[in-house]
């Protein structure tokens, strides 16, 4: 097979732009009517499958492209849909607020990858670090921050019974 010319790229990279741009709208308007179901306590799960195939479809095109930021991004999303598909996850205010923003990141990398430019300041690694946590991937738990005090002074007023520490 021979290799693909600039140009032949260039249309397929043009191609996947119109295509993820369409498919973030529609992303977006399902996040939405996910998010008023769920301020009822409601679901839908055919609501649920169209978010999961529309992060699946993005996350393949993009790691055709090696777009591995979007790619890496969509990945996550998608990981925490198949949670909530499988009712491991219940839909929260925080899992919305997660994949709302996702869904704003994956526009501005599109954006920056339309137009050419570089994508190195959008901030990925946070949202896709919460997205995993908020899938249970256990590799991903934030360390716990343990804030030392140092205290110069001995603290007066606490009497210490000798006979239990002995």
């Amino acid at each position: 097979m021979d290799m693909m010319d600039q140009s032949e790229l260039q249309e397929i990279l043009e191609e996947f732009v119109t295509e993820a741009e369409e498919g973030l709208e529609e992303l977006e308007q399902n996040l939405i009517s996910l998010e008023s179901l769920a301020q009822n306590g409601e679901t839908d799960s055919e609501t649920v499958d169209v978010i999961f195939r529309s992060l699946h479809t993005l996350k393949g095109g993009a790691g055709f492209l090696g777009l591995i930021r979007m790619q890496e991004l969509a990945h996550a999303g998608e990981n925490l849909l198949d949670e909530i598909r499988s009712g491991t996850v219940k839909v929260s205010l925080d899992v919305m607020n997660a994949l709302l923003t996702t869904n704003d990141l994956l526009k501005e990398l599109l954006d920056a990858t339309k137009n050419q430019e570089d994508d190195a300041d959008i901030e990925t690694e946070e949202i896709t670090k919460t997205l995993k946590v908020l899938a249970g991937d256990d590799d991903a738990e934030a360390e716990e921050v343990v804030e030392v005090v140092e205290v110069s002074e001995p603290v007066e007023g606490i009497e210490i019974n000798e006979d239990l520490i002995a």
